[in-house]
């Protein structure tokens, strides 16, 4: 803790070190170069630890994440709007018989704080996809990032909005104009991992909600693979036979798409939300006790 009684020790905090500019200029990393307002995920944002040399190592990170609850805390009312507007964004899903495009919304919500995750999905009948998402034996069955959160805490609220009504897929070609729109609406709402978006995100993107939501695999595969989603995931950190089966097909495109499907899964622990990478080591201490 600085002393008080010492006007000199903030400026002790920022005394210069004996090196010259240009062996400090050597040692910077590349995201030191980066203008923070171009940083396009946490990694970026958190950039490399720096240290002071009256109080020792600074962890940004943690200091971040308790800056983002404290704003949550004191201006909550000014930051909801940004749910609010989310919630207002299209029709209800529930009662759509077309195919589409769905925004699933979940949220905590109590006298200090808001929060809140987002998940995309497609379905080729709106409103059957969504009387699934809701069946509470369904998502035990089929226990995922997505409905791991949804069932995190007994005051989550949830809510289904439309993003898109398109023809129901008759082929491969309409089902992937199913495919990209999904996928335009996970790069629109960020909802997949850092390491998809920081490959399909044009480069001047903020991305600041890098990793904070609950998509993980790839959109554009679907429909062209026998595997769902959440159990090519399980399969993926299971290590199971079958999935190895995939990283080792043959088919360059199975083979594309079970890595993809591998390293997004792996990226989750990299997530600034505490409660998504707790997913991923629940996941995987599970997976060395079975061992």
């Amino acid at each position: 803790m600085p002393s008080h009684d010492s006007p000199k020790a903030p400026m002790a905090m920022i005394q210069a070190s004996n090196e010259s500019e240009n062996d400090r200029f050597s040692q910077r990393s590349a995201t030191d170069e980066i203008p923070t307002a171009e940083r396009r995920n946490w990694s970026e944002v958190a950039g490399n630890g720096i240290e002071t040399l009256n109080l020792g190592p600074v962890d940004r990170t943690s200091i971040l994440e308790h800056l983002i609850s404290n704003v949550r805390l004191e201006m909550s009312e000014r930051y909801s709007s940004v749910l609010e507007n989310l919630l207002e964004i299209g029709q209800n899903p529930e009662t759509k018989k077309e195919a589409g495009i769905y925004l699933h919304i979940l949220w905590r919500e109590d006298e200090t704080t808001k929060r809140f995750w987002l998940y995309v999905g497609q379905a080729c009948v709106l409103c059957l996809r969504i009387e699934k998402h809701k069946d509470p034996r369904h998502r035990s069955k089929n226990m995922g990032l997505h409905y791991s959160v949804w069932g995190s805490a007994v005051d989550m609220k949830s809510a289904f909005v439309t993003l898109a009504i398109l023809d129901p897929p008759s082929s491969t070609q309409t089902q992937l104009v199913l495919n990209l729109a999904e996928m335009w609406m996970y790069l629109v709402f960020q909802t997949l991992t850092s390491l998809h978006l920081g490959s399909w995100l044009s480069k001047n993107t903020n991305a600041m909600w890098s990793g904070n939501h609950l998509n993980v695999a790839l959109p554009l595969w679907q429909g062209f693979t026998d595997t769902q989603e959440n159990k090519a995931i399980a399969d993926a950190i299971g290590g199971r036979s079958t999935f190895q089966q995939y990283l080792a097909s043959e088919d360059l495109v199975i083979r594309t798409w079970a890595e993809q499907t591998r390293d997004a899964f792996n990226d989750i622990r990299n997530s600034p939300d505490p409660g998504i990478r707790n997913y991923w080591w629940d996941l995987h201490k599970d997976r060395i006790l079975k061992a």
